[in-house]
């Protein structure tokens, strides 16, 4: 925390030019001027994220999606990093906000992140899909012949989507599981309370255990 002699040091040093005779004819009445000494070091959220020095930006590839974080040129009221986090889809940019909060970012990253509001809705779709598919062999099953053209078309349809759907499912649900190893070994790590094990091998190993505790 800064002492009131520092605060006192950095507000003059920073501010904006107010309406003076002088600044009139500067033409520089409302523009900023200085800027508060910044560490050279990343900031980090809550969660590990690194986030990205001034004028820089990083790209988060996870799930279907991404997320995109850039430190922009300008300060909070309480001379924060102002960062603008961005969350797209196949180019197309699906929500952004702009915050000095780095628990904010791990709370965005958390809902766009892991794509999963958008990979919820094509499970959603694929499910559709799939009860569609069964309801509509199962009735051309009653009306035809068994072993019919149409129905073994209709089945094999059906079938294939099931197939999608399951492997779907089994990716997401691996991807869910490699993002809470991670932070699950990030938080392990951090423990000072830790003994063993200490290979990252032996962490996932706790980790699956856990992971599976939490889905039975």
């Amino acid at each position: 925390m800064k002492t009131l002699t520092e605060q006192y040091i950095l507000k003059s040093r920073t501010g904006v030019y107010q309406d003076t005779s002088e600044n009139r004819r500067k033409h520089r009445v409302g523009q900023h001027y200085g800027e508060p000494k910044k560490d050279e070091t990343n900031a980090e959220t809550p969660n590990g994220v690194v986030l990205p020095k001034r004028g820089q930006n990083i790209t988060i590839k996870m799930g279907k999606g991404v997320v995109t974080i850039k430190n922009t040129t300008e300060y909070s009221s309480n001379g924060k990093d102002i960062y603008v986090v961005t969350a797209s889809k196949d180019g197309k940019p699906l929500e952004t906000i702009s915050t000095a909060v780095p628990k904010t970012i791990d709370t965005f990253i958390e809902k766009y992140g892991s794509g999963s509001k958008e990979i919820s809705s094509d499970i959603s779709d694929l499910k559709s899909k799939v009860a569609t598919a069964k309801n509509k062999w199962m009735e051309i099953y009653k009306k035809s012949p068994y072993g019919s053209v149409k129905a073994q078309e209709a089945f094999m349809k059906y079938e294939k989507l099931k197939k999608q759907l399951e492997q779907v499912e089994k990716t997401e649900q691996e991807k869910d599981f490699e993002a809470f190893a991670e932070k699950f070994e990030k938080n392990y790590r951090r423990d000072p309370n830790r003994t063993v094990p200490t290979k990252s091998s032996e962490i996932r190993e706790l980790a699956r255990k856990e992971w599976e505790k939490m889905k039975s």
